[in-house]
């Protein structure tokens, strides 16, 4: 473990390299269709225990985020009330955190597993989600803001590129990764402003088209 660590904090991450825990690992997971089965039990019942905690703690938490925001008495303060900037922000962290957690696991048992969860989420994400969701829409067509939608596409399409091009050679730099998390940080800032940027170039961004 202290040798992959060194090699983490080197600069350089090898994608898929075997570390000294990997044969530990893969003499301890052989195939076997009894555990698989009891593995789709476990993976099942994770699916429902999502969902009670979404329904039950994690969409109240954050409607009590965005009216707290709101009521505040400070405007820096009032900007993170917008749905649109919360649900890209402070919603997007608490979805997606299972899968940074996978990707640290994934490192360190030396598993390309964790870019599959990244790009899989993500096409899983724009498919699945968007289409059962807008299927379950009280009212059809869907109304969506112009001016978030061609944000979110935007930097979806440059995330892409980036992930695409830092996977080139198949390793993660040092330079790469803070580009990144750079790009990442950026784009909370645009969401944060993007009322500001949008009423600059003369644009409504609560205008609506239909999905």
């Amino acid at each position: 473990l202290k040798a992959r660590c060194r090699e983490a904090l080197s600069g350089t991450c090898l994608l898929g390299q075997p570390s000294a825990l990997t044969p530990r690992f893969s003499a301890a997971m052989e195939p076997s269709v009894p555990i698989g089965c009891c593995w789709f039990l476990v993976i099942g019942f994770m699916f429902f225990a999502q969902h009670h905690v979404c329904d039950a703690y994690f969409v109240p938490a954050i409607n009590v985020f965005v009216e707290t925001m709101r009521k505040s008495k400070y405007k820096s303060l009032q900007r993170w009330g917008e749905e649109a900037v919360a649900g890209a922000t402070i919603c997007a962290l608490g979805c997606n955190g299972p899968e940074l957690f996978t990707n640290l696991i994934s490192l360190y048992t030396g598993s390309d597993a964790g870019i599959g969860v990244v790009v899989g989420s993500e096409i899983f994400n724009l498919l699945i989600i968007v289409g059962a969701a807008t299927l379950a829409a009280p009212a059809l067509p869907l109304q969506i803001e112009k001016v978030p939608f061609a944000r979110d596409v935007a930097f979806y399409a440059l995330s892409i590129v980036m992930l695409y091009v830092a996977l080139l050679d198949k390793m993660i730099t040092w330079h790469e990764c803070t580009t990144l998390l750079g790009a990442a940080a950026v784009y909370v800032a645009v969401v944060y402003f993007t009322t500001d940027i949008a009423n600059c170039l003369g644009l409504n961004p609560a205008a609506a088209t239909d999905a």
